[in-house]
């Protein structure tokens, strides 16, 4: 099948594939909030051991010892963020058939569809909402229809919040967010 992403923010990714929205749970949800702490500690590791290795080569002492444990560190820590990297990547390219389904938007017959394509409602009964987060600064999303209701993105403001999801359906939809 041909997929073609249209956003991806918050653990959620929104593929097309004629005329069939895939609403999907994105893999290694983690790695944005990790990636963004790993940085910051890196960078004042780095910065620390640095400043260590400078002032102990002017105030001439033979070996500034903190100043090389400092960036040996930051440096250890650096290969650890390309490596993170390299597996957002990895997950950023996963197709929709390789990750879980939230559901289907089937804008041709105006149906919400199951994971299995099994019909939960029409796209006029179905509403996305924003939802109050107590552990994030940025609001989920909720998808709600009258059998049911499932929160497909959590709100990070680390992972670009929720707003290119709401863009994309808003886009597509009877109900705008």
């Amino acid at each position: 099948m041909n997929y073609k992403k249209l956003a991806q923010a918050s653990g959620c990714v929104i593929f097309e594939e004629s005329n069939k929205i895939y609403v999907v749970e994105q893999s290694r949800k983690w790695i944005a909030t990790f990636r963004y702490v790993l940085i910051l500690v890196t960078f004042i590791i780095g910065a620390n051991g640095i400043y260590s290795l400078i002032s102990g080569w002017m105030n001439h002492r033979s070996l500034p010892l903190f100043g090389i444990i400092f960036a040996s560190v930051a440096l250890f820590l650096g290969f650890i963020l390309f490596l993170i990297h390299r597996m957002k990547v990895k997950a950023d390219n996963l197709s929709p058939d390789e990750l879980n389904v939230f559901c289907i938007l089937d804008t041709d017959r105006g149906n919400l569809l199951g994971p299995q394509n099994t019909f939960l409602a029409p796209l006029s009964a179905v509403s996305f909402t924003k939802i109050f987060s107590f552990t994030s600064s940025s609001p989920d999303l909720a998808l709600s229809w009258p059998g049911g209701k499932i929160v497909i993105a959590k709100g990070n403001f680390f992972a670009g919040g929720i707003r290119p999801i709401v863009d994309v359906l808003n886009k597509h939809l009877v109900n705008p967010i």
